[in-house]
Order: structure tokens, then sequence, then C-alpha cells
């Protein structure tokens, strides 16, 4: 994460970034280890006003490679509230909710949870 310098609306268009999105699933547990590191990165949010922590950031790289049930893993719906202009990053509407709640410190924990059960899931549809 420390090797990313951008605004938040870009990062799919890092190069660095990319290499993680486009190594894919095999990357989402290591990622979600990154999800407690509240040291502040160098990636912009216009979204939220202020740079992000690193561990959003893992978050929004995660989100990009398996797309995040929010409501089930937050408890919050995106059609509930307004969203930030031209910015491809649908988690990251939901950083400050997260963030005001507390909710960043154990989310990787429900994160890895629903992933483990998401891949038993795959791998029972792939068996039969």
């Amino acid at each position: 994460m420390s090797n990313l310098s951008c605004n938040s609306e870009d990062i799919i268009k890092d190069s660095f970034a990319n290499k993680i999105i486009v190594a894919g699933t095999n990357n989402l547990k290591e990622l979600s280890s990154n999800f407690v590191d509240s040291s502040v990165s160098k990636v912009y949010s216009k979204c939220t006003n202020r740079f992000l922590q690193k561990g959003e950031v893992a978050l929004i790289l995660a989100d990009h490679i398996k797309r995040i049930p929010y409501f089930s893993l937050i408890g919050l719906q995106n059609c509930t509230f307004e969203t930030c202009e031209k910015n491809p990053n649908t988690v990251e509407y939901y950083l400050e909710f997260m963030k005001s709640r507390g909710m960043l410190k154990d989310f990787h924990l429900r994160y890895n949870k629903w992933l483990r059960n998401s891949v038993k899931k795959k791998y029972r549809k792939n068996k039969n």
C-alpha cells in the first residue's frame, strides 16, 4: 500500500494497485490482514476529504477483486445514502460510516469469515 500515491478515484488506474487486482482472489486474505492498518497513506479521497488509512486502501482494492456484500458485512445498503460522484470505489462511500462506528477495527474478522464461506460455497458448487 505504501507504493500508492494518487487520488482514490484513480486507484484502479495505478500500476501497483492494478497488479494486486489482476492477481485476483489469491490476494484477498493478505489484503484483509491490512484492513486494521490505521497509518495514513498517500491516497487522497475527495469523497472523505482526507488521506485514507492504509487499511482503507486495502479494503478498496479487495472490493475491486471481489465485491463485498455491504449489507451483510456492514449493515448498510448503498441505496440508502448519497454516493461520491464519479468515484468507482463503491466501498469508499461506507468508510466514514464504518470509521465512526469503530467497525474498521474488527471488519477483517467478519470479512474473512465471509470469504471462507464463499470459498466453501464455490467448492461445493463446482463439486456437483
